[in-house]
C-alpha cells in the first residue's frame, strides 16, 4: 500500500503530466454525474439562498461538510499536473449530497422535487446503456484485451508485470495496470521473471539495459487518440546480475 499508493501513485500524480488547467474536473464531474448534474445549478442557488438567510450563523453540517469535501477535491486535483477523468469519483458523493438538498423541507422550490424521479429513471437507463457498451470493451478499446492477456500471462509465468515509457496514462486505465511506472534500473533489479508492457519504439532502449527480450504479444492503439501506436509485452525470463545490487 505504501509503495504502490503513497510513494508510487501519489508521487506520480504530483510530479508527472502536463495538464495545468485547474478547471479540468468541473466539466468532467458534470459529465460523470449526468443526469443528476442538471440539478447542480438549482442546488447551488438554493444553498446560496440558505447561506444568505442564515447571515453570520454557521452553515449546518449537512451543507458545510459536503461543500468543503467537493471544493477540496476539485481544487486539489485541479492543481495536479497529472489528470485522469476517473480520479474525480471521490467528489461525486459530495455533489450528490448537495443535490439531495433540493428534496428537503428547507428547499423553498418545489419544482426540483418533480424532476428528481425523472432524473432517477434517466440514470437507470444510462446505466443500462453503458453496461451494454461495456460488454464490447475489447472492440472499443484496443488495449483492453491486450491488458487482460498480459495479466494472465504474468500469472501463468509467475512473473511480475510492470510498465515502462508511457507518456500518457490513459492507456494504463484500459490495460488495468495500476502499478507505478518503472525505470530501466528498477526493472533490472527485480528478482525473478518479469513481463514489461512498453511502447514498441522503446524496446531497444530496454534491451540495452536488460539484454535480449522475448516479444510475447503486441497490440495496436487507436490512431485518433494520443495512445502509443503499438504496445508490446516483453518477457525477461531470468534476472541478469546487476553490478552493485
Amino acid at each position: 500500500m505504501w509503495n504502490d499508493i503513497v510513494r508510487g501513485e501519489a508521487r506520480r500524480h504530483a510530479t508527472s503530466g502536463s495538464s495545468w488547467n485547474p478547471l479540468y474536473y468541473v466539466p468532467v464531474l458534470f459529465a460523470r454525474t449526468i443526469p443528476w448534474s442538471v440539478l447542480f445549478v438549482p442546488a447551488a442557488i438554493v444553498i446560496g439562498r440558505e447561506a444568505r438567510a442564515r447571515g453570520e450563523r454557521p452553515m449546518p453540517d449537512a451543507i458545510g461538510l459536503p461543500l468543503a469535501w467537493l471544493l477540496t477535491m476539485l481544487v486539489a486535483f485541479g492543481l495536479l499536473p497529472h489528470k485522469r477523468p476517473d480520479l474525480i469519483y471521490v467528489a461525486e458523493p459530495a455533489a450528490m449530497l448537495l443535490v439531495a438538498r433540493l428534496a428537503t423541507d428547507a428547499c423553498a422550490w418545489r419544482w426540483p422535487r418533480k424532476v428528481l424521479p425523472w432524473a432517477a429513471v434517466a440514470g437507470v437507463l444510462l446505466f443500462a446503456i453503458e453496461s451494454v457498451r461495456d460488454l464490447r470493451t475489447d472492440e472499443r478499446y484496443a488495449y483492453a484485451a491486450f491488458g487482460r492477456g498480459a495479466r494472465l500471462e504474468a500469472s501463468r509465468r509467475g512473473a511480475r508485470l510492470v510498465h515502462f515509457g508511457f507518456r500518457n496514462s490513459a492507456p494504463l486505465f484500459h490495460l488495468r495496470i495500476a502499478a507505478p511506472p518503472a525505470s530501466e534500473e528498477e526493472i533490472a533489479r527485480i528478482p525473478g521473471p518479469v513481463l514489461v508492457v512498453a511502447p514498441a519504439d522503446l524496446v531497444a532502449k530496454l534491451e540495452a539495459k536488460l539484454g535480449p527480450l522475448e516479444i510475447v504479444d503486441s497490440a495496436f492503439g487507436n490512431p485518433e487518440t494520443s495512445d502509443p501506436p503499438r504496445l508490446v509485452l516483453c518477457a525477461r525470463a531470468e534476472r541478469h546480475p546487476v553490478p552493485g545490487s
